[in-house]
């Protein structure tokens, strides 16, 4: 299965995530939404410039985030 856009929760600040992002190649646009007023965590869905195989959004959200910041649920 291929994929085109993902939704991702991730605990950083709002101008880092949104410079990682810019840098991608491989991210068409992104939008980020805080969860609430008290919960620091954002929001992020990613619209990709191709469809990705679903057992690679790992790799590819290490690459733009790095490690620390990604873990994907299986």
């Amino acid at each position: 299965m291929e994929v085109l856009s993902l939704e991702i929760i991730v605990d950083d600040k709002k101008k880092v995530l949104e410079e990682k992002l810019k840098g991608a190649e491989n991210i068409d646009s992104f939008e980020i939404e805080d969860l609430d007023k008290i919960d620091a965590r954002k929001s992020i869905v990613i619209f990709l410039k191709e469809p990705v195989n679903i057992n690679y959004i790992n790799q590819l959200l290490v690459s733009v985030l790095g490690e620390h910041k990604t873990k994907v649920i299986d």
